[in-house]
């Protein structure tokens, strides 16, 4: 769908890798720029793929590359020659290391008037924050991401660099934005995401609960913070298994498929807030019926009911 695009990429780590690597699965055309003697630097995170980098190979597959030092006059050129047939340019790098090489989003539009230009910063471009190292757990601390996360008695980072996943993302989106819009006038565009602010859009509900109720956002390990039952149980063979009740419906459901008709007429557990206010009890009684079932017949049971569950796997 993009074969027609050319990307160039002085992209590293995770978060610009990855929005070029996703912009190559679609066909476009992608040179990743590297800095020699070392390149990239998740080149050296483990060696786990035939003695590769597991994160290297996976976000930067179907791309080209080509080792450019920078810091000379002769490699500058060489990028710009690049550019010069190019339709996107894509970084993650620091704008004071940008400046360094004189290669900055307005100098570069100026001299590349069509080219699209997007910049991955770690707290944006600007501000008291902008010079600071922007690592994954980090925007998840500042953010309030890892308050949110793990059971009450702590916070946690999530597995994976979610920040760096979703500026990817947002970033793969806003150059297909700008694409779209180069298409009507012909003109380039600076395009620009940033870790912190993505994650701060993630964030939004429990922002918006607290802003408007008062009420933070409490930890409860695997289930939801709102709906209840919506949690993990174990079944009697040792089986952990996501149910999730998201309508009062799907309750009286659950309730009959692990036969307790009455609870499902019980005012006490009638709707979310009921049932959200009485939390420990309603889990209890839904975890004790299901560590006397298998897993195997805990789903049976699940599916004729048209309640939603699945597996915790490895």
């Amino acid at each position: 769908m993009l074969a027609d695009l050319r990307v160039v990429g002085l992209d590293r780590a995770v978060a610009a890798p990855l929005c070029t690597r996703i912009l190559a699965d679609w066909g476009a055309d992608v040179v990743k720029i590297e800095q020699p003697p070392h390149g990239d630097f998740s080149r050296r995170w483990d060696s786990f793929v035939m003695g590769q980098s597991s994160y290297f190979v996976l976000l930067n597959r179907g791309k080209r590359s080509l080792a450019l030092d920078l810091k000379q006059e002769a490699g500058r050129e060489a990028f710009h020659r690049l550019l010069d047939r190019s339709d996107v340019f894509i970084h993650n790098m620091t704008r004071r290391a940008l400046t360094g090489l004189g290669l900055e989003p307005e100098a570069l539009l100026e001299r590349h008037p069509k080219l699209i230009v997007c910049s991955i910063w770690g707290y944006g471009a600007e501000g008291p924050n902008a010079s600071l190292k922007a690592y994954d757990m980090l925007i998840q601390g500042e953010t309030g991401l890892e308050a949110t996360t793990g059971p009450p008695e702590a916070p946690a980072r999530l597995g994976i660099p979610v920040a760096d996943i979703g500026a990817g993302l947002y970033a793969a989106l806003s150059i297909l934005a700008a694409v779209h819009a180069r298409a009507a006038d012909g003109r380039g565009r600076h395009v620009e995401v940033s870790l912190f602010e993505t994650m701060i859009e993630w964030m939004a509900q429990p922002l918006a609960q607290w802003m408007n109720s008062g009420i933070p956002f409490k930890r409860n390990g695997l289930a939801h913070h709102l709906l209840v039952p919506y949690s993990a149980f174990k079944t009697r063979d040792g089986v952990l298994v996501n149910v999730t009740c998201q309508q009062d419906s799907e309750w009286r459901s659950l309730c009959r498929e692990l036969e307790m008709p009455e609870l499902a007429e019980e005012p006490r557990f009638a709707t979310f807030q009921h049932r959200r206010d009485c939390r420990p009890e309603v889990e209890a009684i839904v975890g004790a019926a299901i560590a006397k079932l298998d897993a195997v017949e805990l789903e049976r049971r699940l599916d004729a009911g048209a309640i939603a569950h699945g597996r915790v796997r490895t």
